[in-house]
């Protein structure tokens, strides 16, 4: 996890390791290209889930390579929860690729 130099924004990298349970790397099978995906969103409620649901489809179809999200117009409260859930229910609980 990275923090953008703006305090009023997060910024979440998830790495795709090669393990032995999941052999998703992180380059392009067809080109081997470092793949990196961005995407930014607000801290809404609504973007909160959309983020969700993006990270669980990157995991169910086995996406190589980083996924970033970028939450911008946070305070600093609404950084640390993000921060938080992110640890407690996509890296610690969804998969351990995240």
């Amino acid at each position: 996890n990275a923090v953008v130099p703006n305090a009023a924004a997060v910024q979440i990298t998830q790495n795709f390791p090669n393990t032995p349970l999941h052999s998703v790397g992180t380059t392009s099978p067809a080109s081997n290209a470092t793949l990196h995906i961005i995407f930014s969103t607000d801290c809404s409620a609504y973007q909160h889930w959309q983020s969700y649901l993006f990270f669980h489809q990157a995991l169910k179809v086995q996406q190589p390579g980083y996924v970033t999200r970028i939450a911008s117009g946070c305070n600093d409260n609404e950084m640390e929860k993000e921060r938080q859930w992110h640890m407690d229910h996509i890296q610690n609980k969804m998969t351990d690729r995240f």
